[in-house]
């Protein structure tokens, strides 16, 4: 294929200073070197191939010759300094508007978290004293120059937490009503679990294997701050969270403890060495049967 109909014909010049640009070359170049190397159609392929080499040498004479009178050649280095000079104000813009950025937002923790902690305070006042307060309104505070977005506090009380968890997040959507309402609500359920002594788990039968099994287990691993604590696995939502109180408002006790307490990976094994005990397994091996039950159990919390 002829690139020669492609070639610059003309002498170019900057936009700016009307300097030539160059080295360069013309269409005249490429005319010459034709001629001058000329190739026929019925010409052998070796003669064919020699003068593409011709030519090309030819082109890098011409360049050459172009480059070695060229004034402004100089110039050309210019433009990988000023290349790696923009390329490095590039990054410290970017690490300024970064820095600038997350300034911002620490301001924005700092007033932000000013409201919360009022919040925090009306919701502690409004709930007046009582031996459980302290459990109630335990929470961790988020270092406002942490620049992290959401929550600036988190309540070790799952049912305060899915109570508190919008006011926290967005202070300005509280009020006092809504406070002394969350307050009204917490008081409820704290009155209901110890006037009912539910942290002795005595609702938890002793006679039937299952229920004496969590008794136990509960007596010994969840004491009340434990139970009441965000810190066991699968945090309740605040739709479960409803539903507890709700049990504990009908004093159920028994699905109120399971509503918290029925995922956690802990129970799979009380189950599997529940049915271990109670189970005569001379025709399965002691691990058949306890994979058995790990998969009955799991099997039925998922489908719940």
């Amino acid at each position: 294929m002829n690139y020669s109909s492609r070639a610059v014909n003309q002498s170019i010049k900057e936009r700016g200073t009307d300097d030539l640009i160059g080295p360069y070359i013309t269409m005249k170049d490429f005319k010459q070197l034709q001629r001058t190397h000329a190739v026929g159609r019925r010409d052998p392929e070796e003669v064919k191939e020699q003068t593409k080499q011709d030519r090309a040498q030819g082109l890098k004479s011409i360049y050459d010759t172009h480059k070695a009178t060229d004034t402004n050649l100089g110039k050309g280095l210019l433009l990988p300094e000023l290349y790696a000079t923009a390329f490095k104000d590039l990054e410290a813009l970017k690490v300024e508007m970064r820095q600038t950025g997350l300034e911002q937002q620490r301001q924005r923790n700092a007033q932000k978290l000013v409201k919360v902690q009022a919040v925090h305070d009306y919701f502690v006042q409004c709930l007046g004293d009582a031996a459980w307060k302290d459990m109630a309104v335990s929470c961790e505070w988020e270092d406002p120059n942490s620049n992290r977005f959401g929550y600036l506090a988190k309540y070790s009380c799952y049912i305060v937490q899915c109570l508190m968890s919008r006011f926290i997040s967005a202070p300005s959507y509280s009020s006092k009503k809504t406070m002394k309402a969350i307050a009204g609500q917490v008081r409820e359920v704290f009155d209901s679990l110890y006037e009912a002594n539910f942290f002795s788990y005595s609702f938890l039968s002793e006679d039937d294997k299952w229920e004496n099994a969590l008794r136990q287990y509960a007596i010994a691993e969840l004491p009340a701050t434990e139970f009441m604590s965000l810190s066991h696995e699968g945090e309740l939502d605040e739709r479960q969270g409803s539903q507890f109180r709700s049990l504990i408002a009908q004093r159920n006790f028994g699905d109120a403890f399971a509503e918290v307490i029925g995922t956690r990976e802990m129970l799979v094994e009380l189950f599997v060495g529940v049915v271990h005990e109670a189970s005569n397994h001379i025709l399965f091996s002691e691990e058949d049967l306890r994979e058995f039950a790990r998969a009955c159990y799991r099997c039925h919390w998922d489908e719940k």
